[in-house]
């Protein structure tokens, strides 16, 4: 049985109340100028399509990813993949943070929005607790990293 997690902040907003503080907030920003702005007085670079101060995107190849001239990028892990735990590396990926280990080493940790519908039998849909009775999966991932070559 999933049964739903309620977290007692977010409960305590109530959606009307989060709903018209955004509002708000987003009629600040415009009664301030901030969205004001268009793109024919943003800098030359940036009304003729591309990015300012970085160009226009150059078609990939591999079709993964569109980047400026001069920039590149590295697949660390795919989705799927097998991770050394025993486990594969899961959906659902929010965010990430960099961390430098301080012997030559970085830590990738990458955040997962896992719930237990998502299990894929693996170490991750275990979680670290349990509520209502069914483990509260998600939480993170770590890859680590030569900080020089970026090797696994």
């Amino acid at each position: 049985m999933n049964t739903p997690i309620a977290f007692t902040p977010a409960a305590t907003l109530g959606r009307r109340r989060f709903l018209g503080a955004t509002a708000t907030a987003f009629a600040a920003l415009s009664a301030s100028g901030c969205m004001t702005r268009s793109a024919t007085t943003a800098t030359p670079r940036a009304a003729a399509g591309g990015f300012a101060g970085y160009g226009a995107l150059v078609p990939d190849p591999a079709g993964l990813l569109d980047l400026p001239e001069g920039f590149s990028y590295r697949v660390i892990s795919r989705l799927g993949a097998a991770m050394d735990d025993g486990g594969t590396v899961p959906d659902r990926a929010d965010g990430m943070g960099c961390f430098a280990l301080g012997n030559g080493e970085i830590a990738l940790v990458r955040n997962h929005e896992l719930q237990p519908r998502h299990d894929a039998g693996g170490p991750i849909a275990k979680g670290f607790g349990k509520r209502n009775g069914e483990f509260v999966s998600g939480g993170t991932t770590t890859i680590v990293l030569d900080a020089a070559t970026l090797n696994v």
